[in-house]
């Protein structure tokens, strides 16, 4: 293998002898352990991609692929090709959908991921269409750290959901920016009809011994409450019902009167506002991880659209129907 200059390694000469086949291989390279393999995806044989990661391999003067009993596997300098070269496709696709938006009449496309986490989102979306009418908007629905990897990838060209701080030290998180949209706090729901509707206040040693659905173990909100229990020396809830889908679990709520249910404030409060569920009056308050626009510092998006976005969410959670006290009922004469 002949090494290159240092100063040419993937630039200059040495760069041009890429194509966007090799981008191509690389990707499939990351999800397949096995030449044979890589060649049906892409329709070739097996010494054409074997030449092909060669080829790769003298461009940049390193071994790039470790082979073995168990195929081929990549090694560190593999891995960080492989992850720019599906970065590189990715951001190429993403130009031809928009380029195929337009065709079909749109401004422009808008990649946007979100999981239930607020009515915000639909808000701000509905001012941002009013202010951008052309503009084709997308919206992928998958759990905060997937989302945040697809975000990495180029595959979404921005997040708006709450982010547990650990996620915020993994690897390659440095290339996103936050922009703070809503604060946010747990908040635990009742059918109107609950003992507990009408309370006025109310400690977390009223509530835990009640029928609860809550999410998995592995989920934010339920991982805040068990810790304050802890905290408080309480045995945290025992689910009677779990749902990973917040509004699966507002609508068991609302259709069995002696079920409490937990949830993100900004999930409950529309249900709240027009009086099919009610927010419980729980002190202490339990906060969770703001509510943030999150994006890429290299986002090939027109800034101009992310601005709008921003503009609309703040408008949007100005506009937020307030959350009011339930009126304790008057005792009858």
């Amino acid at each position: 293998m002949k090494t290159p200059d240092p100063g040419e390694v993937l630039t200059g000469k040495a760069l041009r002898r890429l194509r966007l086949r090799h981008l191509e291989l690389l990707q499939i390279l990351g999800t397949v352990n096995t030449v044979h393999m890589a060649a049906t995806h892409m329709s070739l044989s097996q010494p054409t991609v074997s030449k092909m990661i060669g080829e790769m391999e003298e461009v940049v003067g390193l071994r790039l692929f470790t082979r073995g009993r168990r195929g081929i596997e990549a090694n560190a300098q593999g891995r960080l090709l492989i992850r720019h070269a599906g970065f590189m496709i990715n951001h190429l696709q993403a130009a031809s959908d928009e380029i195929g938006a337009m065709r079909l009449g749109a401004s422009g496309l808008l990649r946007v991921g979100s999981f239930q986490t607020t009515v915000l989102l639909p808000l701000a979306i509905t001012r941002l269409q009013r202010s951008l009418p052309g503009m084709l908007i997308r919206i992928h629905d998958s759990p905060p750290p997937h989302l945040l990897g697809q975000l990495l990838a180029g595959e979404l060209d921005c997040v708006v959901t709450a982010i547990h701080p650990d996620v915020l030290s993994r690897p390659g998180v440095d290339g996103l920016q936050l922009a703070s949209v809503a604060a946010d706090r747990v908040c635990v729901v009742a059918s109107p009809q609950h003992a507990l509707a009408r309370s006025l206040k109310l400690g977390w040693a009223d509530v835990v011994a009640q029928r609860w659905v809550l999410p998995p173990p592995e989920a934010l909100t339920r991982q805040v409450l068990v810790a304050s229990c802890m905290q408080q020396g309480l045995v945290p809830p025992v689910p009677a019902l779990e749902s990973l889908s917040a509004s699966t679990a507002l609508q068991l709520v609302r259709f069995d009167p002696g079920l409490l249910g937990l949830t993100r404030f900004h999930l409950a409060q529309e249900d709240h506002a027009m009086g099919l569920i009610r927010i419980l009056p729980l002190t202490p308050s339990l906060p969770l991880p703001d509510i943030a626009l999150i994006t890429r510092r290299d986002n090939s998006v027109e800034p101009e659209v992310i601005t709008a976005l921003k503009s609309a969410l703040h408008q949007a959670q100005r506009s937020a129907r307030p959350v009011v006290p339930i009126a304790r009922a008057k005792a009858a004469p």
